[in-house]
């Protein structure tokens, strides 16, 4: 069996690395002691609620394709998965908390604040006891095949539900040249020419809105 390398989980790992990128920008913008004013605080609810849909999609995938083929393959896996599984419940509530507190913005920006650290602190526990613990079992257990498999699975669901446009700059953002070239490769050639022109355009200006900073 050709055994997958971290290399071929560098897109699941990315996403890791946005979510902690998305969180630590927010816990920036909050801490600055002028307020932003209210329409930029509404930008800023638009820019997390992409980030909650992502967000639910990951843990979607996770719960009913990635963690039943782990399972299937390592029964001892078992109970960290449930454990990882009833901890995206918490993290649904958490992520619902700071959609409220944002909302009222301005004003209220200590709690706001709060609920931000509240989930960061969480959900960067969360993804670490997935790279340290879950990740090792995958590398040794998948093929290339395998993995690819859960790779398409996902970039079909991600098309249907419409989700590829708020996606894939999502997923750029802030990536090394070559690695953004890479996760841009996977989608048809139409449709990288219409994430240039448009998808990620529109992205940078929903950030810049929010007063959130891009390196896209």
């Amino acid at each position: 069996m050709d055994r997958i390398t971290a290399g071929d989980l560098s897109l699941f790992l990315r996403a890791h690395d946005c979510f902690r990128r998305d969180l630590a920008r927010l816990r920036l913008l909050l801490t600055r002691k002028r307020e932003a004013p209210a329409a930029r605080a509404q930008a800023l609810v638009n820019c997390w609620s992409t980030t909650v849909r992502i967000l639910e999609h990951h843990h979607e995938v996770e719960d009913h394709v990635m963690w039943p083929l782990v399972t299937a393959r390592c029964a001892e896996a078992a109970e960290v998965l449930g454990e990882l599984e009833a901890e995206h419940h918490r993290l649904d509530k958490l992520t619902a908390e700071v959609g409220t507190r944002l909302a009222e913005l301005p004003g209220h920006q200590d709690a706001a604040r709060k609920a931000v650290t509240d989930l960061d602190n969480l959900l960067g526990c969360h993804l670490a006891v997935e790279e340290q613990r879950v990740l090792p079992i995958i590398l040794a257990e998948f093929s290339t095949a395998d993995w690819a498999q859960v790779e398409r699975s996902n970039g079909e669901d991600l098309m249907a539900r419409g989700l590829l446009p708020e996606v894939l700059p999502w997923i750029t953002d802030g990536a090394a040249p070559e690695s953004a070239a890479r996760f841009v490769a996977l989608i048809a050639p139409g449709q990288a020419e219409v994430y240039q022109h448009e998808w990620l355009p529109a992205y940078t200006r929903r950030l810049a809105a929010a007063g959130l900073r891009t390196t896209a």
